[in-house]
């Protein structure tokens, strides 16, 4: 059932993330595969005390302040990967510039189609691409896409310059003068998000808001869900005994705006993606998030603010609209698929953990997996314009 995905929906401080932490938890305690983001971080570190000493090294902490580890954005295998891959990349950078019209949108989306076609680039040489033409000229000669050189080599030039791509550039320069976000964004790392699900590996994303920035933190978030997405995919290819379960926890999930939710509540049995998915209220979903609840079989729903009641009040068991807004904390309504199987539970709390292994965790995370951060100080120099996938060590 946990494939068919899960819903939890409630306000604030009754119960949501205590009972997330309890299924994190005994997931974790069982063995499983289990993927964390959060956009508040209490939950995060919760889970991270939560880990026993025997899973220290099964453990990954995302932190992009205390554990500045890479993404490797462009790394794809396949035409369907780099399709994938260049679409959710296409919303971030929409994102990040907001509506920039029919050239700027051509204009990233080549510029995203280039770097995929390059061993080993980083967020780092986006902004390269768009502010250092020598660089930008050795990308274009190691591309064999003809379509790709027609852009660059005869379209391209015919904008004007700086003032066409200057939007864009002026939001990548933010991000690099970041140099949490730069370690995480510019480096290549051995993190592989397809090999963490196979060795059933925990994950852990503290991408607090108040971290990394209210609008980095979602940025991040929907990265990190389309490489859960792209590492689904992979498994996809494999024999069905062969797909290992990754128990993916999402909190605030509208935050992360990606076409990756559709894919893998679709494809949820294929890809062995089961997603638990919570936010507060049905008011701060758009359609598109209003689509993925719809699709969760389970659903679970602490004590509701008025409009969210009378929507769910009497579809869900016997329970009226007077009952789900004066449910107690700690009280939630379980509804697993059809609506005569409904119940009320009441969630106990996990025990409390003492220290825990935090310190120990965040130092095998930085040896493993962390590597150095690109000097971005000198890139108009020629000598100093090393090609993607070409850095030294």
């Amino acid at each position: 059932m946990r494939d068919r995905h899960v819903y939890i929906l409630g306000k604030p401080g009754m119960g949501k993330s205590t009972l997330m932490l309890s299924m994190i938890r005994q997931d974790i305690l069982n063995g499983k595969g289990v993927a964390v983001i959060d956009p508040h971080g209490d939950l995060a570190e919760d889970v991270i005390r939560h880990i026993p000493r025997n899973r220290i090294q099964d453990t990954v902490y995302f932190n992009p302040v205390e554990t500045p580890i890479g993404i490797n954005l462009f790394k794809a295998d396949s035409e369907e990967e780099k399709r994938l891959v260049s679409g959710d990349l296409f919303l971030v950078f929409q994102r990040l510039t907001g509506t920039g019209g029919v050239r700027m949108d051509a204009i990233i989306k080549r510029g995203i189609q280039l770097l995929m076609e390059i061993p080993g680039s980083t967020f780092h040489d986006l902004y390269r691409l768009f502010t250092n033409d020598y660089f930008r000229h050795q990308l274009v000669n190691r591309v064999t896409d003809e379509g790709l050189r027609d852009f660059w080599v005869n379209v391209w030039p015919k904008y004007t310059h700086p003032a066409t791509e200057e939007p864009l550039v002026t939001r990548l320069s933010e991000f690099d003068g970041n140099k949490s976000l730069r370690a995480v964004l510019s480096t290549v790392s051995p993190l592989d998000f397809y090999q963490l699900i196979q060795e059933r590996k925990i994950f852990v994303a503290n991408i607090s808001k108040g971290l990394v920035g209210q609008d980095t933190s979602p940025i991040l978030g929907t990265l990190l869900v389309s490489q859960f997405q792209l590492a689904g995919f992979r498994q996809a290819k494999l024999p069905q005994n062969k797909r290992i379960p990754c128990y993916l926890y999402i909190d605030e999930f509208q935050s992360f705006r990606t076409s990756a939710f559709n894919e893998i509540v679709i494809e949820g049995r294929k890809y062995q993606l089961c997603l638990t998915l919570a936010n507060q209220k049905l008011d701060d979903l758009d359609q598109e998030s209003k689509n993925i609840i719809d699709a969760c079989e389970t659903n679970i729903f602490f004590r509701l603010i008025h409009s969210d009641a009378k929507k769910f009040g009497g579809t869900i068991g016997s329970f009226n609209a007077d009952q789900l807004m004066n449910l107690n904390k700690f009280e939630a309504i379980v509804r697993p698929g059809r609506p005569q199987d409904t119940k009320k539970i009441q969630i106990n709390l996990p025990p409390r953990i003492q220290g825990g292994f935090k310190r120990e965790i965040v130092e095998y995370t930085l040896r493993t997996y962390r590597r150095k951060v690109p000097d971005v100080t000198r890139v108009d120099h020629r000598e100093d314009d090393v090609l993607p996938g070409l850095a030294p060590d």
